[in-house]
């Protein structure tokens, strides 16, 4: 959840850019941004579901909350967009375990140690993170033009 002054928000926005790259090129904006921006490592406003805090992960559904809405019978429609494939799912989760496990260590620390697993891990998952930035759905969405 965020809290948004409007034109500070505006300001980060690129005409074209998909919600996926904005929120990772946005934040590469932010940090250079006159007047800073402020948050929080603990959610002010919960929403947790089963296994992760949403529904849907770059553009895609996670499974096992798509199967929770499908039995809510509330009128999703699921044909709009993909359902996450299993790998996706079992690294995506590896990473929000990682992630909370983390919050041990002081949020500096957090953040140098995240970012070295990165840098060690990035040649051996190439593909996994490259989907979990949403490169393998800009694909899917311009195919689907």
């Amino acid at each position: 959840a965020a809290i948004w002054h409007r034109a500070s928000l505006q300001s980060l926005l690129r005409r074209g850019e998909s919600i996926w790259e904005f929120e990772q090129n946005g934040n590469a904006r932010a940090d250079h941004h006159a007047t800073g921006f402020y948050a929080t490592w603990k959610a002010v406003v919960p929403y947790q579901g089963i296994l992760s805090h949403h529904v849907v992960e770059k553009g895609l559904w996670l499974p096992h909350e798509k199967w929770i809405f499908q039995h809510q019978n509330i009128g999703c429609d699921f044909s709009r967009r993909q359902t996450l494939r299993f790998p996706q799912v079992l690294f995506y989760h590896c990473a929000q375990f990682t992630d909370k496990s983390l919050n041990l260590f002081p949020w500096r620390l957090k953040t140098r140690i995240k970012r070295a697993m990165k840098r060690l891990l990035r040649p051996l998952f190439e593909n996994q993170f490259s989907r979990m930035n949403g490169n393998t759905l800009s694909e899917h969405q311009r195919s689907s033009k």
